[in-house]
């Protein structure tokens, strides 16, 4: 089954929208860290630690013509609030995750394509914890 942007909804903060991402890749994350650190104690043995860091960064990429998704994440990058984006992803392999305390870093370039049609606008964000539920659809 083709990726459907409908199905596909997006809530930062308090507000929630749909049929704005620029296809099923258009939402991507990765942790800083691994969740296991391992290191070498004084004799060489490995001794395992669970990582405290449970942040990373990520991007979202929105259609041009979704203005509403737009201004929200343009004003959260203005005034560098942070917020929670909940993604729940109702297609076939699609996953529920939660990532908290996001800071919109830096937001796409505007442009348009050689056929003038503007271009799809990436958000590069950082968070501090992600809570996720992969293949839940």
């Amino acid at each position: 089954m083709a990726y459907d942007a409908a199905r596909d909804f997006i809530s930062i903060g308090s507000a929630d929208f749909t049929n704005v991402l620029e296809g099923d890749n258009a939402f991507q994350y990765t942790a800083r860290t691994d969740t296991i650190i391992t290191r070498k104690d004084s004799g060489g043995s490995d001794i395992d630690f669970k990582a405290t860091d449970k942040g990373g960064t990520g991007q979202i990429t929105v259609r041009h013509d979704a203005k509403s998704i737009l201004k929200t994440l343009q004003a959260l990058k203005q005034n560098g609030n942070a917020t929670t984006i909940k993604r729940d992803n109702r297609n076939d392999g699609g996953e529920r995750v939660q990532l908290t305390n996001v800071r919109i870093i830096n937001e796409g370039q505007k442009g348009k394509s050689s056929d003038g049609q503007k271009d799809a606008r990436t958000f590069m964000f950082k968070y501090e914890r992600e809570i996720i539920q992969e293949g839940v659809y």
